[in-house]
């Protein structure tokens, strides 16, 4: 804890520290008094009245020094009995002597000098005081008054009192001088303590609570806290309070605004320290953002602005809770905390220069990374996956979603969206609404700090995606060509202001490299989608269909759901060919693919098992489900109808269904084709236009 200026403390341990001297020089006195017993021509009877004065002495020096001493060296009474005793030790011993002894004024001035050195003004008075009326009993012992005696007597009175003055003043200037360069000391090596603590890490959050605790110990104070400055709010990086619960008033608001502390902006504004006390806040409207900022209890505060090269940093901020006249908030405290905030403004700007230069060498590390992986990765969610491992090493982000643009459906549809780590799949979000709609639409990028603070100047109603809750900060570019919006690249957080206008330039470059990629794994996406469909149908082929099923079947007895397959079969098909021709035939076949797909959702996969006959996978569909589905169908075809290019009509063809279901008719997706096969040609035998459930009576009409 920091020594303030207290010249008692000072003077009681050197006091203490001269302990041993002291004792010798009184038993050196009471040896002297023994030895002049023996060689002045006193009686015998004086002799021994001095020897029992000795005796007493000695009995007195061990009980004050090895008995009192030590135990009591700190209270102001025991350096002033002392003086009484030594004055009546110099003036018994030469009243005693007969006068035998020289003047004894020397030795009493002694006492007076080194009580004013020693111990203070009060004992240099009280000591020329008892040496002055010491003075006169023995001079009217020995002789009656004269006028000589008398003005011997004002001398001495004169010599004792100077001798208390100039004593007791060298003493104060001597004990201030010591104490001063104490504290000097002290304050030096706070200093560089907190120096060697700055600089030994260049993280703030680590380094900073460090300082705020050393200047609660040191000053002391009742709290400390540095708040640094970020995008007009004020962040703490460390707070520490010689009372415990500190935490309670620190989490009622965590990251106030300048605008809302007058103290704080004044000292902004001023960049001086500002000194102010809760009298002169406690009845204004900023009390309530006093009591969040420092304790309730706060008396007294003092702010000193982190001024660095660039301008205000932050500020270091006291709080006392104690009377200012018990623990003030003195010029002394306040020069060392300047020369304290002088160092900590260059430390806080080295260590975000440093975290700037490092923020910039990984991003370029990453965007030659997302360079590597654009040049190389044809998948689109492989590319999509690889782009969010390498963003959120430098855009720290609670959501992150990919959206590509479909302009026919006015969707965005979220090829990756991932919330606090957790996956959502198959989420659009209309073009007309959201904020991702107003970047597509307009193609322009959008920061929001603060969701809370912002929504009433937002261009558009937020939509919650993900989890539900609603993100504080938001960040969405689009990415394209020529304009034209393909998709948007998004991040966002549940905390305020996490991302500055670095993070859009960043996202923007990253969007910008990343748009030929995705569109070439788009390009690549539809080639491979297109190897899957049957060229005039747009059906799945055998090959792909039959992977899907197996796909299907696997994740159905995984999952514990059904899976329902339908087989179709156009009735007659053949006659369509023969009566109007291949191109008929060909519209009949597209016909039927058409119908199937309104009557089914995008999820359910259809293909064309070969020629005229068609497959439908209903993945989670019961039986009866299923035996809805294919009656749907059927009717949805009877209500179609054809034209041959001559403009005849031509009466809408019939199927024939046959249907099977996992787990309930087969446990494999060959024993599921082999079971609806069955059905199917049930179905066509009985008549045709019927739908069959394998394992029924009879087929439905």
């Amino acid at each position: 804890m920091r020594h303030t200026i207290n010249l008692w403390n000072f003077r009681a341990e050197l006091l203490r520290r001269y302990l041993t001297p002291l004792k010798i020089i009184s038993l050196s006195a009471v040896g002297g008094l023994l030895f002049l017993s023996f060689v002045l021509p006193l009686t015998t009877r004086q002799q021994q009245t001095l020897w029992l004065y000795c005796l007493a002495i000695a009995s007195y020096i061990f009980i004050y020094y090895w008995l009192l001493f030590p135990r009591f060296w700190y209270q102001r009474w025991m350096p002033f009995l002392n003086i009484v005793m030594n004055v009546t030790l110099i003036s018994g011993a030469y009243l005693l002597m007969g006068g035998l002894l020289p003047s004894m004024n020397g030795l009493l001035v002694i006492v007076i000098f080194i009580s004013g050195i020693f111990i203070g003004s009060a004992a240099a008075y009280l000591a020329a005081t008892t040496s002055f009326l010491g003075s006169i009993a023995v001079d009217n012992y020995f002789s009656y008054p004269t006028l000589y005696q008398t003005t011997s007597q004002i001398i001495h009175f004169l010599e004792f009192f100077i001798t208390a003055y100039i004593s007791s003043a060298l003493g104060n200037l001597l004990a201030y001088q010591v104490s001063e360069r104490q504290r000097q000391n002290e304050d030096l090596s706070l200093l560089l303590d907190a120096s060697l603590t700055a600089t030994a890490s260049l993280d703030l959050n680590q380094t900073i609570p460090q300082l705020v605790s050393k200047i609660v110990a040191f000053l002391p104070v009742s709290s400390a806290r540095i708040d640094l400055l970020e995008e007009g709010y004020l962040v703490p990086y460390g707070v520490a309070s010689s009372r415990h619960g500190i935490e309670r008033w620190l989490n009622l608001r965590k990251r106030p605004r300048l605008a809302e502390l007058p103290w704080i902006r004044a000292a902004f504004e001023t960049r001086q320290t500002i000194q102010t006390d809760r009298d002169h806040i406690e009845l204004t409207p900023y009390w309530l953002d006093f009591t969040h900022f420092f304790s309730p209890d706060t008396r007294a505060i003092c702010v000193i602005p982190l001024v660095a090269s660039k301008g205000v940093v932050g500020f270091l901020s006291v709080g006392e809770v104690r009377k200012p006249l018990r623990e003030p908030i003195d010029q002394i405290k306040v020069d060392f905390l300047e020369t304290l905030a002088n160092q900590i403004a260059v430390v806080v700007e080295n260590a975000r220069l440093h975290l700037e230069e490092q923020k910039k060498a990984k991003r370029l590390e990453v965007l030659n990374r997302i360079a590597t992986i654009v040049s190389s990765t044809i998948e689109l969610d492989e590319l999509l996956r690889e782009l969010y491992e390498l963003l959120i090493q430098v855009i720290p982000a609670d959501t992150y979603y990919v959206g590509l643009v479909d302009w026919t459906r006015k969707v965005i549809d979220l090829k990756l969206l991932l919330d606090l780590e957790e996956s959502f799949e198959g989420v659009s979000i209309p073009l007309d609404q959201g904020l991702a709609g107003y970047v597509a639409r307009e193609h322009k990028p959008l920061l929001i700090g603060y969701f809370q603070r912002e929504q009433d100047t937002l261009p558009v109603k937020p939509v919650i995606i993900g989890k539900s809750r609603m993100s504080e900060s938001w960040l969405g570019v689009p990415f394209g060509k020529d304009g034209h919006t393909q998709g948007i690249l998004a991040v966002a957080s549940y905390i305020p202001h996490a991302f500055d206008d670095e993070d859009l330039q960043l996202l923007m470059n990253v969007a910008q490299q990343a748009s030929l990629a995705i569109d070439n794994a788009r390009h690549h996406a539809e080639v491979e989608e297109r190897a899957r469909r049957d060229s005039l149908t747009g059906a799945y082929n055998h090959g792909h269909f039959l992977s899907a099923l197996r796909q299907a079947v696997h994740s159905g007895l995984t999952n514990q759901r059904p899976v329902s397959l339908i087989m179709l079969d156009i009735d007659h098909f053949k006659s369509y060919n023969d009566r109007y021709g291949h191109t008929i035939g060909d519209e009949v076949l597209c016909l039927i693919v058409q119908v199937i797909q309104k009557q089914v959702t995008s999820n359910d996969v259809i293909g064309r098992w070969g020629g005229e006959e068609f497959g439908l996978v209903l993945e989670g569909t019961s039986p009866e489900n299923a035996l809805q589905i294919a009656q749907r169908i059927r009717s949805a075809l009877s209500q179609t109808t054809l034209t041959t290019s001559h403009k005849m009509k031509i009466a809408a063809p019939t199927i024939s269904q046959g249907i099977a279901c996992l787990p309930l008719h087969a446990h494999t997706a060959e024993e599921l084709v082999e079971k609806a096969d069955q059905a199917l040609y049930i179905a066509k035998v009985a008549g045709r236009d019927q739908i069959y459930l394998f394992g029924e009576d009879a087929p439905l009409k």
